[in-house]
């Protein structure tokens, strides 16, 4: 995700001007994480590494924070918060907040996380679906929000459409949000076949583009999907038989996978040429 200019600032939101608010430091146990974190994936190691960072420095920037039952929930800073516990603070530094609805408290955690490039993929729709559903913003006043275009917008809630599998290899890193919006409207048995081809042949997204108009035109044509992805995931093979037999290789596969291997011929001596190579195998 590249650096961008947001909508609305965290300070707009929460009407924060430096020289005004009130640092204070709390027990660490008074602190309860939000049920509402746009973020669902904490990545361990930089959580570990700002860990060590606090112990040296300290936490830098005060959490936002809101009372609640005689606690005080997080707005805005649950990764200092988490990074804070590992280094074993008994007090950290926090802004405390106690106007703020829910619909507030979310749109500043998702900015703090989109600006801080925390959120993977996944949690940023999961957090526009969100905004969507519950809070009834349309895509534009999303977009409005983090400042992007609409269209940004609704291509990342597209990525919700997406297998299990699929979103978990995205999630890991195995494959790009380029990757995704080019599968993403395939079958679900056609997403993850393609996804597992992309990270074991590491596929850049042209080449995928390349394989989906290839699934698209067999479609259209009501040929064999499976036929154009097994061709695909083992085109090294193919290739090599067919150049030490000199003949074309072909499969005639159902759509469970089961199918025939089929080596074809000219003529009979072409024929025999090719069962001396086999039996000396």
């Amino acid at each position: 995700m590249n650096k961008r200019k947001l909508g609305r600032g965290l300070g707009a939101l929460l009407d924060i001007e430096e020289n005004n608010n009130i640092v204070k430091k709390i027990n660490i146990e008074r602190v309860i994480p939000s049920e509402i974190q746009p973020r669902k994936f904490f990545n361990d190691k930089t959580i570990n590494e700002l860990a060590e960072s606090i112990k040296k420095y300290g936490i830098l920037n005060p959490i936002i924070v809101k009372p609640e039952n005689g606690k005080f929930k997080i707005i805005s800073g649950e990764r200092r918060y988490r990074a804070a516990k590992i280094a074993n603070l008994e007090e950290i530094p926090v802004i405390i907040k106690d106007d703020l609805n829910e619909k507030i408290s979310f749109e500043i955690s998702l900015i703090e996380n989109i600006h801080r490039e925390d959120l993977n993929p996944i949690d940023e729709a999961e957090s526009y679906e969100k905004l969507i559903k519950e809070f009834n913003y349309t895509h534009q006043q999303i977009a409005n929000l983090i400042g992007k275009d609409r269209t940004y917008v609704t291509n990342m809630l597209r990525l919700l459409n997406l297998t299990e599998f699929v979103k978990t290899q995205l999630i890991n890193g195995n494959l790009t949000v380029g990757h995704c919006k080019v599968i993403v409207n395939l079958s679900e048995e056609e997403q993850n076949k393609i996804c597992e081809l992309i990270i074991e042949r590491k596929l850049s997204v042209r080449e995928v583009e390349n394989l989906v108009s290839k699934i698209k035109n067999k479609k259209d044509n009501k040929e064999n999907v499976v036929k154009v992805l097994l061709f695909q995931e083992f085109k090294n093979y193919f290739n090599n038989i067919s150049s030490k037999l000199n003949t074309k290789i072909d499969i005639d596969v159902g759509k469970k996978e089961k199918g025939k291997l089929l080596i074809h011929f000219k003529n009979r001596d072409e024929l025999k040429k090719i069962l001396e190579y086999i039996s000396k195998l």
